[in-house]
């Protein structure tokens, strides 16, 4: 049933996936939500599930997923969820995937690195920066 992609999950972990996956396509019909509403629940249900898995298609589904948010967040007219969602969320997601690509050995392996003062100077400033704009 399981194939290799799945081979370091629990069986919590599976059926949370499964039924997290199925309550989404049950509950979205019945408070009316769109074929739209029901892609954008999955993909950041899932993305949320990958990433804590340690996945790198998390990122793949992640920036999929906050295109999907911004036209929900537009069509519901929250503009602060698009501006968020498309300046902080997708930045994070392709600077994710870039990192995660970027820093394997040759098994594929993420090597993991320790932030230096100077990338957290570089954060903390960026925050400041994103929170004034904002």
């Amino acid at each position: 049933m399981k194939n290799k992609y799945f081979k370091d999950w629990t069986k919590f972990e599976f059926w949370f996936l499964i039924l997290g996956t199925l309550s989404a396509i049950i509950i979205t019909p019945i408070f009316k939500g769109s074929i739209v509403d029901l892609l954008y629940t999955l993909l950041y249900f899932w993305t949320a599930l990958l990433l804590a898995k340690g996945k790198y298609s998390c990122y793949i589904i992640g920036i999929i997923s906050t295109f999907f948010y911004s036209y929900v967040s537009y069509k519901n007219n929250y503009y602060g969820e698009i501006i968020i969602s498309m300046c902080c969320t997708l930045p994070l997601m392709i600077i994710g995937l870039v990192n995660w690509l970027k820093n394997q050995d040759d098994t594929n392996t993420v090597i993991i690195k320790e932030i230096t003062k100077k990338e957290l100077a570089i954060v903390l400033f960026s925050q400041f920066v994103m929170f004034g704009g904002y």
